[in-house]
């Protein structure tokens, strides 16, 4: 995990867990740092933020569903919804000028 956030940051690191940059990188050489750190720093990696990315799509997508219940029960009409999964990785150019548009 600490390679994924690069070794210019070992500093930041460093001083946020309040440890050395020698210890830093000796976690990083043996590929095992205490539990307690990799916490305090998944956020920081690519793994953390994909995490924060996906949660924030799904919720956003549970609340559309939502709105959308409570707008057909009002009788009002929403407008159309991007249905993709959270974590789909193809862009439709086509769905987005679509959208664009829309907007």
């Amino acid at each position: 995990m600490l390679d994924d956030i690069g070794a210019s940051r070992m500093g930041s690191i460093a001083k946020h867990l309040g440890v050395s940059i020698r210890t830093v990188q000796r976690w990083r050489k043996d590929d095992s740092a205490p539990r307690s750190a990799l916490l305090a720093v998944f956020w920081e990696t690519s793994y953390g933020r994909a995490t924060i990315n996906i949660q924030a799509e799904n919720d956003a997508r549970m609340f559309a569903g939502y709105a959308k219940c409570l707008s057909e029960a009002a009788g009002l009409r929403l407008p159309p919804m991007h249905r993709e999964a959270a974590n789909s990785c193809v862009c439709r150019p086509a769905k987005l000028r679509a959208w664009l548009r829309w907007c």
